[in-house]
């Protein structure tokens, strides 16, 4: 039998006790040091969540932008997940905006403004229809060259001796010449059986796509084997998969009337005309486009990189490039109806 002795059993009583309220001290510690420890958890999850929302903020506006130029709005709110972004676009300037954008979940907020410059370029067919020589790189000219019409170029454009010359823009930012479609206008070709291995204007038809998959060179020359016929009478598509090059008194659509819809020459390749040509045409090509000694393009000439004019050459705009030479299904982007945006953002500020 265990037996205590006076007073040890209040002493082990005030022992538990003791023990117990520090258990209970210990416990509330440990408990107050975990929520404390969710709730930080759980602000900074929060606070990722609101950067997140303002991102998301700035995303949907630059959306809006590109499909709309004149966008704008003024504490825009809109809801995602347990939270939500506001937002306000406001314009700053010449081609400027703002973009500022709050994201909220609960107490905690975050902002993000940025700012925005814009540049435009096609809308409307702008880089084929409004521009008569136009080039992805330089543009040379001299010699006696004419050119009635608006002359830009994503480089430089040197100007030689005796020329007389329309509006003049070089090292452009906002030209984009747009990229052909070959395939959609191979597809084209082989819907209405135009397809050519070689150039034969008796096969071609007109408001549709004739295909030549290879080089062509046109001359009243034929002694070296050169297209049988010189002169020819088209409205529509031409696209050679291939170099283009017209000499030698050659005439296409010499003479056109108010009826006229015109004619597109696509050309995966380079371009020569020379030698008292007369080309109505839109001429759009991936290389070098050179014109020289009397050739007159009526139509307008537009180059991925290079175009050359010399000696006693004209190129002048023409009101007949309507559709269908102009056709949206072929160029890949930089023309057709819509306007291309490039957006840029200038600043990026948090708070």
């Amino acid at each position: 039998m265990i037996s205590y002795i006076r007073g040890e059993a209040g002493v082990t009583l005030v022992s538990v006790m003791l023990i117990l309220l520090l258990m209970m001290v210990l416990g509330t510690g440990l408990l107050t040091s975990a929520l404390m420890e969710n709730k930080l958890v759980h602000n900074l999850e929060d606070q990722k969540q609101v950067f997140y929302l303002a991102q998301a903020g700035i995303e949907y506006a630059r959306y809006k932008i590109q499909e709309d130029i004149t966008w704008r709005i003024n504490d825009y709110s809109k809801n995602l997940g347990n939270g939500q972004f506001t937002l306000t676009v406001v314009d700053a300037g010449e081609n400027a905006l703002v973009l500022r954008s709050i994201g909220s979940v609960d107490q905690n907020q975050k902002t993000l403004e940025v700012g925005a410059q814009y540049t435009l370029a096609g809308g409307d067919g702008t880089v084929l229809d409004d521009f008569t020589a136009a080039s992805g790189g330089i543009i040379d000219i001299s010699n006696n060259v004419t050119v009635d019409g608006q002359i830009i170029a994503n480089d430089e454009v040197t100007i030689g001796s005796q020329t007389n010359l329309g509006e003049i823009s070089e090292n452009s930012d906002t030209l984009t010449i747009p990229t052909v479609d070959w395939d959609q206008l191979l597809d084209d070709a082989l819907l209405s059986d135009q397809y050519l291995e070689d150039w034969d204007s008796s096969k071609f038809q007109d408001y549709v796509v004739n295909y030549i998959d290879n080089d062509v060179d046109i001359s009243k020359k034929t002694s070296e084997k050169k297209s049988s016929s010189s002169e020819i009478s088209l409205e529509g598509i031409i696209a050679i998969n291939g170099s283009l090059s017209i000499s030698n008194n050659t005439e296409i659509n010499k003479d056109v009337d108010e009826s006229f819809e015109g004619l597109m020459i696509f050309v995966n390749g380079d371009v020569e005309l020379s030698n008292n040509g007369i080309i109505n045409a839109a001429i759009y090509a991936t290389g070098t486009i050179t014109i020289h000694n009397n050739v007159v393009v009526m139509g307008g000439v537009y180059s991925t990189t290079k175009i050359v004019l010399r000696n006693n050459s004209t190129v002048t705009f023409s009101d007949h490039l309507d559709q269908p030479i102009i056709k949206d299904d072929y160029f890949i982007g930089g023309s057709g109806n819509e306007e291309e945006i490039t957006l840029i953002f200038t600043y990026w500020r948090e708070s």
